[in-house]
Formats: structure tokens, C-alpha cells, sequence
């Protein structure tokens, strides 16, 4: 008696290949630095708080979590923070490239932006936009989220962004 076709149909190849991400994604995760295993949980529900607030909910509604409006951060010696903005930095990193959905600068920043008021830290969230040459797309936007002079995720921006909105966890 012979077997025709595959031992395994195409769904349980599926979820087989989708089980070995996942446990190699776990044995990643377990190598990680202590400090790593504990704020990338954070930074994971962050991110998918800001995902579905940007995707379902208006910003008119929301705009109150991110700080006050038009007020920068007060000025805070970094240099002694520099480890925590590093620790933020890498989490978000390093759960946004795992996440099932493009996870963009916006998301980033607003994750971010809680993460360093959990930690009792003044942050500033800037959103910029920038003229484009492309007739496709005529404007270019970003966030970034800066500690007194220190970026913390997004960086400063290469090109020149004008400011339009701060918003400051005082």
C-alpha cells in the first residue's frame, strides 16, 4: 500500500513554519539582557495601544495622552539618562520589527512618549513636515521624541522638517 501526496497538507506546513518563528523568536527573546526582557513587554503594548489609536481612534480624542500641547520638556541634565533613553530605544526597536504590521515613526514616538512618562521623565514629541519634490506624494511627515537636548527614538531629522505640533510631558 502506497501513500499518494504529502504527509502534511498545506495548512499544517503553515502552522508548522509559523510555530518555529515563534519559538525562535523566544529563544531570542531569552538571550536578551534582563533590563531588555523587562521594558520589551512595555514597549510591545505601547506600540499596539498607538497602533489602534492611530488607526480607529481621532486624534482630538487621544491628543490629551500625549502630553501638553505647545509646550516644550524641561530641560533635564541627559547625560546621566542616557542609558534609559537606550534602553527605550532598543525595546521599541526590537518589538517593532517583530510586530505583525509595519510599525512606523508615529507609532514609535507615541510608545516612546509613554515609556518616558512611566519613568517620570519630561519628553517632547515633535511632528514635522516637509515639502516633497515628488508629485506623488507632496509632503513628507515625521515624529520624534526628544529629552532635553538627547533624541530618544526617531532622532532629528536629516532633512530640514518644519515643526508643527509639540506636545510635552512638562
Amino acid at each position: 500500500m502506497t501513500i499518494k501526496g504529502n504527509l502534511y497538507s498545506n495548512d499544517a506546513m503553515l502552522q508548522l513554519t509559523m510555530l518555529s518563528r515563534l519559538f525562535k523568536k523566544l529563544k531570542t527573546y531569552r538571550h536578551l539582557s534582563r533590563e531588555l526582557r523587562h521594558t520589551c513587554p512595555e514597549a510591545f503594548y505601547h506600540l499596539i495601544l498607538a497602533k489602534f489609536l492611530i488607526q480607529f481612534i481621532p486624534m482630538r480624542f487621544f491628543a490629551k495622552y500625549l502630553g501638553i500641547k505647545n509646550t516644550q520638556g524641561s530641560s533635564i541634565d541627559t547625560k546621566m539618562y542616557e542609558p534609559i533613553f537606550q534602553l527605550i530605544r532598543q525595546s521599541i526597536r526590537i518589538v517593532s520589527h517583530n510586530l505583525p504590521w509595519e510599525s512606523k515613526c508615529l507609532d514609535q514616538a507615541m510608545a516612546a512618549q509613554w515609556m518616558l512618562d512611566h519613568r517620570s521623565l519630561p519628553g517632547t514629541l515633535y511632528f514635522g513636515v516637509k515639502r516633497s519634490e515628488s508629485l506623488e506624494k507632496p509632503y513628507g511627515a515625521h515624529a520624534w521624541v526628544c529629552c532635553g537636548d538627547s533624541p530618544v527614538i526617531g532622532s532629528y531629522p536629516d532633512v530640514h522638517y518644519s515643526v508643527v505640533g509639540i506636545y510635552s510631558l512638562v
